[in-house]
């Protein structure tokens, strides 16, 4: 402990200077740095996120409208061909690629700039729940234009692709729904020919008073099995079709926007700079305790009698006692 304390003593000005002048030059990297722009909107979720399914509407009740919406949002910023999407027509993927290290060494090749627009998108633009129904959508860069373009971009594919994705299911089980339709319906007309052929050989069949036809009664049966069974299949048909329609009407019937997307702002670097200037100061008590523990492993000198058998084997045979100062000072005249 004293060794360490005589190493802080000993430089004690210049670790001060460097506990100051590291978060300093921290705090100026931080106002060099090229200034963030931001640009955001607001829209209202009309409802809960729905897709279709064989089980008809299907959504998380236990979640708010902008929380559905927000999700289904966030997992399309991560899908490849909706970031790049998003990205088209608004200088993101030039930027980009001019900002890319290794094209300097030719090495740039097609796939890197679509794989830093998808990573760009997906990791930057905040989707975020503000209410029951309310969300925003932010996103940050340091052109405003960039800015401003991508949040326009992120409402209109979502309004585009959204609608689809979400009614993709029904329309493949409408699909799988009217194969069985027809089937059904040629299962019926059977029945019915089968039951009609019979009764045109036995018309006594339907005779309240003749005895009871075992053939005639499964006839019968299998045509009324088949027309339950096509009926029950065009009921389903008929609302799932009902279903599709209210969520056919596009992003009208999903959200609403309130608050159009707003000219990019810059971004307060108060964040950054505290960033920064911790930074330093990490760097600063960092380079202090390297260089005490330099200072104290380098230190040689012996305080004690314990220490002096650390160093060699002869025997003391003298010590002097540690003589403090004395508080009481004698005046001579």
């Amino acid at each position: 402990m004293r060794r360490t304390l005589e190493a802080i003593f000993r430089r004690i000005w210049s670790l001060c200077i460097l506990l100051i002048l590291l978060p300093l030059i921290g705090v100026g990297i931080a106002y060099l740095l090229p200034r963030s722009y931001s640009s955001s909107a607001t829209i209202w979720a009309l409802h809960r996120y729905t897709v279709v399914g064989s089980t008809g509407p299907e959504s998380n009740l236990d979640a708010t409208p902008s929380q559905t919406q927000t999700n289904a949002l966030l997992e399309l910023l991560h899908t490849r061909q909706f970031a790049l999407n998003v990205a088209r027509n608004t200088g993101l993927d030039q930027e980009l690629s001019s900002s890319l290290a290794y094209k300097v060494n030719n090495l740039l090749r097609p796939g890197d700039v679509e794989d830093a627009v998808v990573s760009e998108v997906s990791s930057k633009i905040v989707v975020t729940p503000d209410g029951y129904n309310l969300l925003s959508i932010s996103y940050a860069n340091g052109n405003p234009q960039i800015a401003q373009r991508i949040v326009q971009n992120v409402i209109t594919e979502y309004s585009g692709q959204s609608t689809n994705l979400s009614l993709y299911d029904g329309q493949r089980l409408l699909d799988s729904y009217q194969k069985e339709l027809t089937k059904a319906k040629q299962g019926y007309n059977d029945a019915v020919v089968a039951e009609a052929g019979y009764l045109k050989g036995h018309p006594d069949a339907l005779r309240t008073d003749a005895p009871y036809d075992p053939n005639y009664a499964r006839l019968h049966a299998n045509t009324q099995q088949a027309q339950t069974s096509f009926q029950n299949i065009q009921t389903s048909i008929d609302n799932l079709r009902q279903q599709l329609a209210s969520l056919g009407q596009g992003a009208n019937d999903l959200f609403k926007v309130i608050d159009s997307t707003s000219d990019a702002k810059p971004v307060a670097r108060m964040k950054s700079i505290l960033l920064c200037a911790g930074v330093g100061l990490g760097c600063a008590v960092a380079a202090i305790v390297l260089y005490l523990v330099i200072a104290v492993r380098r230190d040689r000198a012996v305080y004690t009698a314990s220490q002096i058998q650390l160093v060699t084997s002869l025997p003391i045979l003298m010590q002097a006692p540690y003589i403090k100062e004395s508080t009481n000072i004698l005046s001579i005249e």
